[in-house]
């Protein structure tokens, strides 16, 4: 969809060594490299930190798959929703109109499945996390191909239709997608250290997903960049599971 974007992939990938041979027209894929770089560096930094001074005596080594959790659901948030922005572009007419619906349905559902696990047992909390990482590994690589379908469907019916029925599109998956961090965090109550580290690793994870999924999506397309966001849910799923209902409890 990138009609003026001639850089191969292979060719991006070089831009993380040099740039000198580039010219004036290829100024926006170097900043999306500069960018990306300038993030990286500093998520790191804004990591490491806490991690060596600030934790309490916690130690990455020793929380390896929590912190990778962590990392995998930030990642895969955001490679998940930016193709969920371009099936809503071409339902809606208009990119601030799926931005717009994706961010409210994705935060407002989302919320609803994370407060859906207050006041549960540790047991339910594993078990709800398992089941909703499942359901997307499964689910995801079908989902996007149904909501083609349905916005083929919705496309001759008037905005303020096509709006709901994008919001009841997105309804199920953000519900879902809400789950996982709320589980996780519940695995740290009995570490509190531990849970600031969380919400940092997330958010670190969500900060380079963005990038990520713009770098992907220009040289890879959508349907890859969904398939990658796939594959991190089912790295945080081996993360979660690993060592049973009490594996992190016992590190």
């Amino acid at each position: 969809p990138f009609f003026n974007y001639m850089v191969k992939p292979a060719s991006f990938w070089n831009l993380l060594k040099k740039s000198s041979h580039y010219g004036y027209n290829d100024r926006a894929v170097l900043i999306i490299r500069t960018v990306f770089l300038i993030v990286l560096i500093f998520s790191l930094i804004a990591l490491l930190v806490p991690a060596l001074f600030f934790s309490h005596g916690t130690s990455i080594a020793k929380n390896i798959r929590p912190l990778t959790y962590f990392m995998a659901i930030g990642l895969a948030f955001m490679l998940v929703e930016i193709p969920m922005l371009k099936y809503l572009v071409f339902l809606l007419g208009q990119p601030i109109y799926s931005l717009s619906v994706t961010l409210f349905a994705l935060l407002i559902f989302g919320g609803i499945g994370s407060i859906s696990l207050t006041s549960k047992s540790d047991s339910d909390f594993y078990q709800r996390g398992k089941t909703a990482l499942m359901v997307l590994v499964i689910s995801l690589p079908f989902y996007f191909w149904l909501m083609g379908k349905v916005s083929n469907w919705l496309l001759a019916y008037p905005l303020a239709l096509r709006v709901l029925g994008a919001i009841i599109m997105v309804m199920p998956l953000g519900f879902v997608m809400g789950i996982p961090f709320a589980a996780g965090l519940s695995r740290y109550q009995q570490r509190d250290a531990m849970i600031p580290l969380g919400w940092a690793i997330n958010g670190l994870g969500s900060v380079l997903g963005a990038l990520l999924g713009a770098i992907f999506t220009l040289n890879y397309g959508f349907t890859l960049t969904a398939y990658l966001g796939t594959a991190c849910y089912l790295i945080a799923l081996a993360a979660f599971c690993f060592g049973g209902e009490k594996g992190w409890s016992n590190n």
